[in-house]
């Protein structure tokens, strides 16, 4: 039997790779504590042994494979061991759409909570709306806190998180009672129209066209495209979801930099980081 403690420290995280690459080659039972992503990352889900804290006690958890199908397991290795190792150290992760949600959501945690998601545990990952049932029993297994946050908008969503749900052995009412769950019933970019932030998403749109398109006339095209009032503001959430991902970050910083506070976060945003308040008191 070989025991290490911390075998990564101080090293490259390529090295890092290489080192657990070493260690499975040799013979016999391997014994390795580790806080390292890169090294979790290369482990299988069934050689996992998850260590935390809880009333004065170590609890020790495990994964059971046989309860995940083959998909599952692929799923769970390319969205979390392979790319974010670091949510096996989280104290509670939110599940979103996808990376509109992955980029908005920090930004407007830190203006919130006057920190870092990750200086509190928190980590943010996009599920594209359909990997929920995996992720929700992974974490379930280790004991890792939890939320949903949904646009919840068409019938393809809705069926992936209510099936997520009572795979898992819940139900839509009994999340939402527990703020497990935050539905916005729309997507994001109508959502914050909706909720009177247009001044600020067309600030962010003005600063994105200013930095991505080098042709003043196509600045002024795209820019009087969202300034269209005449159809209900229906050109500017065209315009933020033909580009979704390159825009989130731009009307963030602007929603964050409101100060009104009693305006500064949008209310479903405000209630997912006062849900995040409630399960890490």
């Amino acid at each position: 039997m070989l025991a290490l403690e911390e075998p990564e420290a101080h090293l490259h995280p390529n090295a890092q790779r290489q080192l657990y690459k070493q260690l499975k080659e040799i013979n016999g039972q391997k014994i390795i504590s580790t806080h390292s992503p890169y090294v979790v990352g290369l482990a299988e889900l069934d050689e996992i042994r998850y260590f935390y804290r809880e009333n004065e006690e170590t609890i020790v958890r495990s994964i059971d494979i046989s309860t995940f199908t083959l998909e599952q397991i692929r799923k769970i290795k390319r969205h979390i061991l392979h790319s974010k190792g670091e949510l096996l150290f989280s104290k509670l992760v939110i599940l979103v759409e996808g990376e509109t949600e992955e980029q908005l959501l920090p930004i407007l945690a830190n203006s919130y909570f006057q920190k870092e998601p990750f200086e509190m545990g928190i980590n943010f990952i996009g599920v594209g709306g359909t990997n929920y049932e995996s992720f929700i029993r992974l974490f379930n297994i280790l004991d890792i806190k939890w939320i949903v946050f949904s646009d919840y908008d068409t019938v393809e969503t809705k069926k992936y998180v209510n099936n997520a749900l009572t795979k898992n052995g819940l139900n839509l009412e009994n999340t939402l009672n527990s703020s497990k769950i935050i539905l916005l019933e729309k997507d994001i970019e109508q959502y914050l129209v909706d909720v009177a932030f247009v001044d600020e998403l067309r600030e962010g749109c003005y600063k994105f066209i200013d930095s991505y398109y080098s042709s003043e006339q196509m600045r002024a095209e795209k820019q009087a495209f969202i300034d269209d009032n005449s159809n209900n503001n229906e050109n500017l959430v065209k315009f933020l979801k033909s580009n979704k991902t390159k825009l989130a970050p731009y009307y963030a910083e602007e929603i964050a930099n409101i100060t009104d506070e009693t305006r500064r976060i949008p209310p479903k945003i405000k209630a997912l980081f006062e849900a995040i308040e409630a399960k890490l008191i």
